[in-house]
């Protein structure tokens, strides 16, 4: 394996930072339109996660 360089290692850092953000505000969303739904959506969400992960 080659040695990084600090600036690999910077933009590592970003890239990481950048996919946490992301989803934290996905999560969020995701959130925000469950409690929208009713309960019969809630449970098909629920379901359809289940299954992805």
């Amino acid at each position: 394996m080659p040695q990084m360089s600090p600036m690999d290692w910077f933009f590592l850092m970003i890239f990481i930072l950048l996919i946490y953000f992301m989803l934290m505000v996905y999560l969020y969303y995701v959130n925000n339109l469950i409690m929208k739904f009713d309960s019969m959506k809630l449970f098909s969400f629920k379901k359809m996660i289940k299954l992805n992960w």
